[in-house]
């Protein structure tokens, strides 16, 4: 799958906006944190690596569209336990995840500022692989509700925004047949309404510093019955337990207009 997630990311970034529309792009680092309800609980955090694409339609007010990209990357610390023995268990995860959204913004004035509503359609899929042979894909739909503030034009000053996110259509391959397993079951996680937001700096017509947080929350998923005579996975029923991620990240954006 990762390499499936880096051939869309080169896509992504040889196709150009529109002349009219804002277009940033830029890099940070971010802070990961995953969490599980089982017992112990699963914990993965740590550093990660991103790449951001953002375009608008540039016009100061009414309709107009918008959209998002993000690549990220890395390997985070992990505290759990073993799949069956329920052992307790450290080591190191290494994730690699695109995700995106189509916006519909709707735009007013206020002053040197613009405000924005926006309803947004979100996707996201990433990779999380714990050993050589055990790894999960998540392929997530989600819809999102926000209002950003932002300076009009190329005007310096603060930017913010805050949202709610909710993921409607959530799937999970967790590749049992590599762990010898006859047949292999997606998983179907349950969307959980989490949120979003974001404050940060336009230091000039080109640069600005950006501080985020972002969410995908998911409810336990129904148990699915694994066929199987392997020692290290024996028959029964599985689940994907309720999970959390959030991450927090800071990135410098450069404005091509």
């Amino acid at each position: 799958m990762k390499r499936w997630l880096w051939s869309v990311a080169i896509a992504a970034g040889m196709s150009t906006a529109p002349a009219y529309a804002e277009f940033n792009i830029g890099g940070g680092l971010e802070y990961f944190d995953w969490r599980e309800d089982t017992t112990p609980q699963v914990t993965e955090t740590g550093p990660l690596i991103a790449l951001h694409i953002n375009y608008v339609g540039d016009k100061p007010s009414g309709i107009l569209f918008g959209g998002k990209g993000r690549l990220w990357t890395g390997s985070v610390n992990y505290e759990g336990s073993t799949l069956i023995t329920n052992q307790p268990l450290s080591g190191t995860t290494d994730y690699a995840g695109i995700g995106g959204e189509g916006q519909l913004r709707f735009r007013s004035e206020a002053g040197p500022y613009r405000v924005d509503l926006l309803l947004a359609l979100g996707m996201d899929a990433w990779e999380r692989r714990l050993t050589s042979i055990q790894s999960e894909d998540f392929f997530v739909l989600s819809t999102r509700l926000a209002a950003e503030f932002a300076p009009s034009g190329n005007g310096r000053g603060l930017l913010s925004g805050v949202g709610i996110k909710y993921p409607f259509y959530v799937r999970e391959n967790a590749h049992f047949d590599k762990l010898g397993a006859r047949n292999n079951p997606t998983l179907e996680p349950k969307g959980a309404l989490s949120a979003s937001a974001h404050v940060g700096y336009r230091i000039d017509s080109k640069w600005q510093v950006i501080g985020y947080y972002e969410s995908i929350w998911l409810r336990e998923s129904a148990a699915v019955f694994v066929d199987s005579s392997s020692s290290s996975l024996p028959a029964g029923f599985y689940f994907q337990p309720t999970s959390h991620m959030n991450v927090l990240g800071v990135r410098v954006e450069y404005r091509l207009r």
